[in-house]
């Protein structure tokens, strides 16, 4: 299943780039939702090898889930491989400049169940997938306009 928001952000590249790999601020914005984070690697910066894991109410449940970074371009994106109970996500994020002060920022979400329970927790999120498409796209949009406003 893949969820899919592409946000254009009137701010440069780099600016939008530093936001998006800011992990306390990331942290922040996750622990606001109920998640709590601990980091488990001991970079000085973000860059690939870079992981954590998550507890996180998912389908009414704390689930944990463990991620690291698999792919990291500085300036243009990175990617991050997640696993949670029977499931294998994908998140890529990726940064293209459109002029000095507008940055597109697409963000791609791909999960795949290995287990039965993994089927089992992505069922229900694929026959609501309209809905939830939607909800990631205006949170998307609000990271976005929260990035914009410095």
């Amino acid at each position: 299943m893949n969820l899919t928001a592409r946000e254009e952000i009137a701010a440069p590249a780099d600016r939008v780039f530093a936001a998006m790999t800011d992990y306390p601020r990331l942290a922040r914005l996750a622990e606001g939702r109920g998640v709590r984070l601990t980091r488990l690697d001991s970079l000085p910066a973000p860059d690939v090898g870079m992981c954590w894991t998550a507890l996180a109410p998912i389908r009414g449940q704390l689930r944990e889930v463990r991620s690291e970074v698999t792919a990291f371009s500085p300036g243009r994106g990175y990617a991050v491989a997640s696993t949670i109970g029977g499931i294998e996500g994908l998140t890529e994020v990726e940064m293209t400049e459109l002029g000095e002060a507008r940055t597109r920022l697409r963000i791609v979400v791909d999960l795949r169940p290995v287990t039965l329970s993994g089927r089992l927790l992505i069922q229900p999120l694929r026959l609501g997938k309209g809905a939830l498409q939607e909800r990631f796209r205006i949170r998307v949009a609000g990271l976005a306009r929260s990035i914009e406003a410095g």
